[in-house]
C-alpha cells in the first residue's frame, strides 16, 4: 500500500526487478489489498500477496484480515481461469507456526493448492510460499521455453519445486 517502497526499489534496486515494473503485462495496484480484491471486477492471471507478517498471538495487526478464508476466497474469485494466487508464508524455520494456518486457509478458497520454498537472503534464508489455483498445480520442473532472469533460473525453479513440502 506504499508507492514509496516501489519507487525506492526502482531507484536503488533496479537489478532485483529487472524491469518488471515496466513490463506491459504487469499492472501494479497500490491499494489496500483487502478492499481491492473484495471489489475486484477484473480477472487476473496472477495475484501476488506480499503482505506484512503476522506473528504468534498477535490480534488486530495491520495484515490480520489478509490471512483469512474470506480474503483468500475473494482472491480466488478475482482470478482468471487457470490463474494463480501466491502468498508468502514466512520463514519455515523461525516462524513454522504460520505455515499450517495459511495452508488451511488457502485450502478453503482454492481447489488446487501447493507450496514451495524460495531463497530470500535478506529474510534469513528460505521463505515458504503457498499457491492456489482453480484448476492446476504449478509445473514441477522448469520449461526450456521459459526465459531465465537474474533470480529465476532453471536451478532456482527446480529447487523451489523439488517436492519439498511443509
Amino acid at each position: 500500500i506504499d508507492q514509496a517502497v516501489i519507487d525506492t526499489c526502482r531507484e536503488h534496486l533496479p537489478t532485483v526487478s529487472s524491469g518488471a515494473f515496466d513490463d506491459p503485462r504487469v499492472k501494479v495496484h497500490v491499494a489496500d489489498a483487502f478492499g481491492f480484491v473484495e471489489a475486484a471486477t477484473s480477472a487476473y492471471d496472477l495475484i501476488i500477496l506480499d503482505s506484512t507478517d503476522t506473528y504468534e498471538d498477535e490480534v488486530g495487526e495491520l495484515s490480520e484480515a489478509l490471512f483469512t478464508s474470506a480474503f483468500y476466497k475473494d482472491c480466488a474469485r478475482a482470478l482468471a481461469p487457470g490463474g494463480y494466487a501466491v502468498t508468502q508464508a514466512d520463514n519455515p524455520v523461525f516462524c513454522a507456526y504460520s505455515l499450517e494456518e495459511i495452508r488451511r486457509q488457502f485450502a478453503t478458497a482454492f481447489p488446487c493448492t501447493g507450496s514451495y520454498l524460495g531463497l530470500v537472503p535478506s529474510f534469513g534464508g528460505y521463505s515458504a510460499f503457498f499457491y492456489g489455483s482453480s484448476s492446476k498445480p504449478l509445473r514441477p520442473t522448469w520449461d526450456a521455453s521459459w526465459t531465465e532472469s537474474s533470480y529465476l533460473t532453471a536451478a532456482t525453479y527446480n529447487l523451489a519445486l523439488s517436492g519439498l513440502t511443509f
